[in-house]
């Protein structure tokens, strides 16, 4: 589908009209339900899946909790790197790139690279070493060379509930017991610093919130009425960010694919804090 190609009553292709694929991003702290998100939206509306990279496989994992002040840098260049090639792709490793995966179709991917520089950010702080990441990241990532996704779901906890669910994550995969070494003053750094990012970019960007604090599976009789429940917050959130609200004229952007799952969907019309930093007296009007 991507690449169609709108014909106009000359049959010659209208410039304007080059369509692409759906890309759809989701970003959040650890823990936060990021994978169980996109695994949903995947194995059940067909998105193609580009998941997170897996940080205990790479060696430097264990040493970055043990001596982040020594391997820190090294760890959070690695992480840029390889977002790099999950856009980009690697001939030479094997990786086929976002940017090519779209032509195929819609994709659900984890988490932006830009919350890479938040983990760097919290780790590095005020450091020269921070002050030579942010260099690289600006030489990796510019408008011109680093496609923008379409919308970003951000899957926002409460910090005790991430901190609850790193450990509750700890005791199901020993690989992450190290994470329960990190002092709770980082945790904190980074959990303050998705909220911002959150806030800051929700007019440059179509930034959808689901509150991950719901979504704990625990609470919910089966896995599969959760993964339901949050199937469905999802729906919601995709509905109104890309194609707008019940109640008024669909709006989709005209140069995107929109799934019919979510071009179709149907919503509750309720009081809803979609837009983070949205002032109360204006979260009534969002899907009214």
């Amino acid at each position: 589908m991507s690449g169609e190609i709108l014909v106009d009553r000359e049959n010659l292709p209208s410039p304007e009209q080059q369509k692409r694929n759906l890309w759809i991003v989701v970003m959040g702290v650890p823990a936060s339900g990021k994978s169980t998100l996109a695994q949903v939206v995947s194995e059940r509306l067909g998105f193609t899946h580009v998941p997170e990279l897996k940080v205990e496989d790479e060696g430097l994992f264990t040493k970055y909790y043990e001596d982040p002040g020594r391997y820190s840098f090294a760890m959070q260049s690695l992480f840029l790197f390889n977002k790099w090639q999950q856009t980009h792709g690697s001939a030479a490793v094997g990786i086929v790139g976002i940017r090519k995966l779209l032509e195929a179709g819609p994709i659900i991917s984890q988490p932006p690279i830009w919350q890479d520089a938040l983990y760097a950010r919290a780790r590095l702080g005020k450091s020269s070493e921070f002050r030579y990441y942010q260099e690289f990241f600006k030489g990796l990532i510019s408008p011109d060379s680093f496609p923008v996704p379409d919308l970003v779901i951000y899957m926002r906890i409460s910090f005790e509930n991430m901190q609850a669910r790193i450990k509750q994550r700890a005791s199901q995969n020993p690989a992450r017991a190290v994470e329960l070494n990190e002092k709770r003053t980082y945790w904190k750094k980074l959990w303050k610093f998705h909220e911002v990012w959150a806030k800051r970019n929700s007019g440059n960007m179509r930034i959808a919130v689901i509150n991950g604090d719901i979504f704990n599976f625990a609470r919910f009789e089966d896995e599969d009425a959760a993964k339901g429940a949050l199937l469905e917050e999802f729906l919601n959130q995709a509905r109104y960010h890309l194609v707008g609200p019940m109640g008024r004229e669909p709006n989709p952007p005209q140069d995107l694919i929109i799934p019919d799952a979510i071009l179709n969907h149907r919503p509750p019309i309720l009081p809803y804090d979609i837009t983070p930093g949205l002032p109360p007296a204006q979260k009534v009007l969002q899907r009214t």
